[in-house]
């Protein structure tokens, strides 16, 4: 694990002159890209960054801009300000898309994955369904209940236990709340918009993101769930970045 500043990150394939980077989803970790990591630090430098208030992140959650402008800052010091390609799951989708906002020419290409990019109405819960009970022996029993795969039970179960309440509820409050910047139609990326066509409400809000960013690309993904993209079909995940970095 690398640090700058108080950011926290994962980092590979330094020799490589393309930078990605991918910012994991609500409540998960680094290890949401695990399956990638090998093939795309073959031909990529791959930053990681741990997300405030998740697993190895030492400072609590403040808010999706804050986030966003910490990462900014970083991309700004460590490669001028410029990275081939950004992606991130969820709540970190919609970070990505607060630092597309907040800088036009950030990125050449962006993969957003299952974002919701309007606020949620109501009551918002305090507890997610992707965090496992801290007793180990329910936490496999649960862990087989997620759309996730069987190889990371390990790094989700330790980076649950690493989850503190009031990040928790910070968290959720923030990705349930969160409205896409009006600023965001100037993107100078060519975003990807993925979506499952088993994650309801997404859909919509998959559509509007897509109606924003003019001549963004919309993924509709056939029986996809939640983090199916990056997790579960990784290969597919990773083809599209060689794709489009090969352009």
């Amino acid at each position: 694990m690398n640090s700058y500043k108080n950011l926290q990150y994962e980092e590979y394939g330094l020799e490589h002159e393309q930078v990605v980077m991918l910012l994991h989803g609500t409540l998960l970790s680094v290890w949401n890209y695990q399956n990638e990591i090998a093939a795309l630090s073959e031909r990529y430098h791959v930053i990681l960054p741990y997300i405030d208030g998740h697993d190895q992140a030492t400072s609590d959650f403040v808010s999706i801009d804050a986030m966003a402008r910490k990462l900014l800052d970083f991309i700004e010091v460590t490669f001028h300000g410029h990275i081939a390609l950004l992606g991130g799951l969820s709540l970190g989708g919609q970070i990505a898309l607060d630092m597309m906002s907040l800088k036009s020419d950030l990125c050449d290409y962006a993969i957003i994955e299952s974002v919701k990019v309007t606020p949620q109405r109501g009551l918002v819960p305090s507890i997610s369904p992707y965090v496992l009970p801290k007793n180990k022996l329910m936490a496999k029993g649960y862990y087989r209940t997620l759309p996730f795969p069987k190889e990371l039970f390990e790094p989700c179960y330790a980076s649950s236990k690493a989850l503190k309440k009031d990040n928790i509820k910070k968290i959720l409050q923030a990705e349930a709340h969160f409205k896409m910047p009006e600023t965001l139609a100037q993107t100078k990326a060519k975003v990807y918009i993925e979506v499952g066509s088993k994650e309801g409400d997404l859909i919509k809000q998959a559509h509007k993101l897509h109606r924003r960013i003019d001549k963004s690309q919309l993924l509709l993904m056939y029986r996809y769930r939640y983090g199916d993209f990056s997790m579960n079909h990784s290969q597919s995940y990773i083809n599209l970045i060689e794709k489009l970095l090969r352009k």
